[in-house]
C-alpha cells in the first residue's frame, strides 16, 4: 500500500510558503477534513455538495481514484480529484450535457472530476503545481489520457490549456456554449490531453 508521496520534478521542502503536490491513495481521516475546508474556501458555503462528506470519504477509500493536494508547508491548499473514465462515462447527466464524450478504447483514461485551490494561490505557480501532480501520478499509474471539463469564466479553461500543453499533447479541446452543471448556465471548455509522458514541464511560470 502506498502512502503519501511529492511527485514534482524537484520536490520543495516542506516549509510554509513552498507549494509541494502530494498524492494520497488511502482514507484519511484529515486529507478529508482539508478536501472539506478547501471546497468551502474555494466555492463557498452554499455550494459544496449536500453529502460532501460522504462522496469525498467514498472518493478517498477508492484507490482506483487519484486524490493529488497542493501543499503550503503542511496546509492544504488546493486539492484534484481524477476518477477512472470508464466511471464518469456511467453519469447519464454527464452523458447528456455532452454527447461526444465517449469511451477511449485501448487506453487507460481518466477524467478529472473536481479542482479547487484557494484564491490567493491561483496566481503564480499553484494550479500548474496541481496538474504537475496529476501529470507525475498518471506517469506512476501508466495513465495514458487525461479529460475535464473546465469552465470558462474567470480564465480557468484558458490556464488550463495554456498548463496541459506545457506537460502534455492536447488532443482535443471544444467549447460547449451552455453547461447545466453551472449557475446561469455558462460555458465549458472540454480538454483532452494524453501522452502525459511526452513532456517535462517546468514547476516556475
Amino acid at each position: 500500500m502506498l502512502g503519501d508521496k511529492t511527485f514534482l520534478p524537484h520536490p520543495e521542502k516542506s516549509e510554509e510558503g513552498k507549494l509541494a503536490a502530494v498524492s494520497i491513495d488511502r482514507f484519511d481521516a484529515k486529507a478529508l477534513q482539508d478536501i472539506l475546508d478547501l471546497e468551502k474556501a474555494a466555492f463557498g458555503e452554499g455550494a459544496q455538495y449536500e453529502d460532501a462528506e460522504e462522496y469525498y470519504g467514498g472518493r478517498l477509500g477508492d484507490p482506483e481514484n487519484l486524490n493529488i493536494f497542493l501543499k503550503a508547508g503542511e496546509k492544504a491548499v488546493g486539492y484534484l480529484l481524477a476518477i477512472p473514465r470508464s466511471e464518469a462515462l456511467s453519469d447519464d447527466e454527464l452523458r447528456d450535457a455532452d454527447p461526444e464524450f465517449r469511451d477511449v478504447s485501448g487506453q487507460k483514461a481518466y477524467y478529472v472530476e473536481t479542482a479547487e485551490l484557494i484564491e490567493s494561490y491561483r496566481k503564480g505557480t499553484g494550479f500548474l503545481k496541481l496538474l504537475i501532480g496529476l501529470r507525475e501520478e498518471c506517469r506512476r499509474r501508466n495513465v495514458t489520457t487525461v479529460s475535464m471539463h473546465a469552465r470558462v469564466e474567470g480564465g480557468l479553461a484558458a490556464a488550463t490549456l495554456r498548463y496541459l500543453e506545457r506537460i502534455s499533447e492536447v488532443k482535443e479541446k471544444r467549447l460547449i456554449e451552455h453547461w447545466p452543471f453551472y449557475e446561469n448556465d455558462e460555458p465549458t471548455m472540454y480538454i483532452e490531453a494524453e501522452d502525459l509522458t511526452a513532456k517535462w514541464g517546468t514547476d516556475t511560470d
